[in-house]
């Protein structure tokens, strides 16, 4: 039996998402490489199709405050870089578990980030 796939955009206006995974309670959790971390719920409207809906927008790691490498506050970002994330719990109570650190992204030369 031969086996087709069709392409549909679910999720549009997304910035740099770094991960994504289903919860426990069927919404969609994306993260984006700014520390946001967006919930959609997902419907299939008709069969074969499918539709988000943004409900929730998490802003407590894009709010973490930044450090230079030698301890000092930097208030001059205003983001985090968000590399991973796992959601876990239950339906009723989801956990989300965040890797996040510094966003500024040195090439060969430390300005003195703090990753």
């Amino acid at each position: 039996m031969a086996v087709f796939f069709a392409t549909q955009a679910v999720v549009s206006g997304l910035s740099n998402p770094t991960s994504l995974q289903f919860g426990a309670d069927g919404r969609l959790y994306v993260a984006q490489q700014d520390g946001l971390i967006l919930i959609y719920d997902i419907t299939q409207p008709a069969p074969g199709q499918w539709a988000a809906v943004q409900v929730e927008t998490l802003s407590l790691i894009k709010d973490i405050p930044n450090h230079d490498d030698d301890g000092s506050l930097n208030t001059t970002l205003a983001a985090r870089q968000v590399t991973g994330t796992l959601v876990t719990g239950t339906a009723a109570n989801p956990v989300i578990y965040v890797t996040s650190s510094d966003p500024r992204i040195s090439t060969s030369v430390d300005l003195g980030l703090d990753t």
